[in-house]
């Protein structure tokens, strides 16, 4: 063998060497470096699980506190939920509303009403609404003109709040908890609710449950057409308060 070759065969020899020493020391820092991240990580995720489990403890107090006053609250509502409704009449009436029957004071005895009306009225109690007192003409006028007793009542729901934010006409309050014909600043009056509850009442009558129509949503698409849903959703929410009611 000459000289030339045996220098070529060092050389090579030479050559694979180094590279084996560089791609095991390349393959050693990747696998070092990969632990050393997954180290990082770890640690990353005690501390931050240790940051907020201090915080947490810091503000158990108040988290105890937040917890029994929501506990608290909703056992009120429960408790209450199906108290008897007392309803109290002044001397004095809007002189654009129908004059009361009975002036004085009166209480409103649900044991001998529709047991319909009973819910209409506890759901009303519950919501503390201004349109207490109603539930018996509400039902009558629903009998009346063929559509569901809870449709009028869960209507003033979704769109005042059945009664507490009725726009007002002039100054004067206009009774109108159904949204009924407001138009900008524009909107219909009634006399008085019963006034409102006749009204509505034929209106959902002829133009929706007469030709078949009796899906929330499908209402909604005429009574209230820009709604994307909201409308259908927040009636049938409180269809469903009013029917689930239990009465005494």
């Amino acid at each position: 063998m000459s000289k030339k070759n045996l220098s070529k065969i060092i050389k090579n020899i030479f050559i694979n060497f180094v590279v084996e020493i560089a791609v095991k020391n390349i393959i050693w820092y990747q696998n070092n470096l990969q632990q050393k991240v997954l180290y990082f990580k770890q640690q990353v995720k005690v501390y931050v699980a240790n940051f907020f489990l201090a915080k947490l403890k810091r503000n158990l107090p108040l988290l105890y506190l937040f917890i029994f006053l929501f506990m608290a609250f909703q056992t009120f509502n429960i408790l209450t939920l199906n108290l008897p409704i007392t309803k109290k009449f002044t001397n004095e009436y809007n002189i654009f509303s129908a004059q009361p029957l009975v002036l004085g004071s009166s209480t409103v005895n649900l044991y001998g009403m529709d047991t319909r009306a009973k819910k209409i009225e506890g759901v009303f109690k519950a919501y503390n609404c201004p349109m207490i007192g109603t539930g018996e003409y509400i039902v009558e006028q629903a009998d009346k003109n063929g559509i569901p007793y809870w449709i009028v009542p869960s209507i003033a729901f979704q769109e005042s709040l059945c009664g507490k934010h009725t726009p007002e006409k002039n100054g004067v309050e206009s009774y109108n908890a159904w949204g009924w014909a407001v138009y900008g600043n524009s909107s219909k009056a009634f006399k008085n609710y019963e006034h409102g509850i006749k009204v509505v009442s034929e209106y959902m009558g002829n133009r929706f449950y007469k030709r078949g129509i009796t899906e929330t949503c499908d209402i909604m698409k005429i009574y209230t057409p820009p709604s994307q849903g909201s409308w259908c959703r927040g009636v049938n929410y409180f269809s469903e308060k009013i029917q689930n009611f239990v009465t005494k």
